[in-house]
């Protein structure tokens, strides 16, 4: 229960920060921040074009994703070979929706599943959603474990009608690692999106041990570092982690020739949580794609 309430807390906590950002919006200060945001940025894009050119971060920026993950993503995505691609996706750990890895994907058509294992975030989708039976979004709240994530996999693959979909996030904030594994033994997707600890420099792999009753404290016992990742994920080839030092980015190894290849030494990024306040317009909704999923069903 403890758990449980420090996980709520620290919800409540990042979405009063975030609240306070945009109410900032028209004082210079704010501005000022945004400005020195988008400029490091671009420093950085800059030393990517010549220290490892074509790395895919460089395509990166933010419409509904943490960082730069959303330009990312729309790069990775974009070199899937056409006959491939199926436009799906699943992400578990989607948040209230406002902010995730997917929002833009179903902006784009694709069609998916967002689960997230807090009430308190799948009624706010809900709640600005509505409730509706939509044949591109199935929404699922679930508190993820072993016990159950193998059941709940191939419930989300008879949704999307693949066993291959195009794009898999995970962010869960403790067993990250082991359902990942558990997943894969179902799904077999293109390009995976998983956090990372990167507290750890990639030479260490290292992650918590599992707790199926896990929820993230706030400190830095958390998730798995990025090395961890490279060694257990044997038929995925990492290439790129955003700028921001949060999520990295797996290619399967059948389609890795389609990308750019570096080393893990060269691809990671220390955390920068700096980069997460950037904010490219006014305070995020659902009402962009309450508009879209309205569409489907006319």
């Amino acid at each position: 229960m403890k758990k449980r309430i420090s996980y709520y807390v620290w919800t409540l906590i990042k979405d009063v920060l975030a609240r306070m950002q945009q109410d900032m919006a028209p004082y210079p200060a704010y501005a000022q921040r945004q400005t020195r945001i988008r400029e490091h940025l671009q420093q950085l894009r800059d030393h990517l074009a010549t220290t490892t050119p074509e790395h895919p971060a460089m395509h990166g920026f933010k419409v509904f994703s943490q960082a730069d993950e959303d330009g990312i993503i729309e790069y990775l995505l974009d070199l899937l070979p056409s006959s491939a691609s199926t436009k799906t996706f699943i992400e578990v750990g989607c948040g209230d929706g406002i902010e995730n890895n997917s929002h833009y994907l179903l902006l784009r058509g694709c069609r998916g599943v967002w689960v997230d294992g807090s009430p308190e975030n799948i009624g706010r989708i809900h709640s600005q959603l509505g409730r509706f039976d939509s044949r591109r979004l199935l929404i699922s709240q679930s508190f993820i474990d072993l016990d159950n994530i193998k059941a709940l996999t191939a419930e989300w693959l008879a949704f999307v009608g693949t066993s291959e979909p195009d794009f898999l996030s995970l962010d869960i904030d403790g067993n990250d690692a082991y359902v990942l594994l558990a997943m894969l033994e179902l799904a077999n997707p293109r390009i995976i999106c998983v956090e990372y600890n990167a507290k750890f420099p990639p030479t260490l792999a290292i992650s918590t041990s599992y707790d199926k009753h896990r929820i993230w404290s706030g400190d830095d016992y958390q998730g798995a570092s990025l090395g961890y990742f490279c060694r257990i994920l044997t038929d995925y080839s990492l290439v790129a982690c955003n700028l921001a030092g949060t999520n990295a980015f797996f290619v399967r190894n059948d389609l890795k020739h389609h990308y750019p290849q570096h080393s893990i030494e060269a691809l990671y990024q220390p955390f920068r949580s700096e980069l997460c306040l950037l904010q490219p317009g006014h305070r995020p909704s659902l009402k962009w794609l309450r508009d879209e999923l309205r569409q489907e069903e006319r």
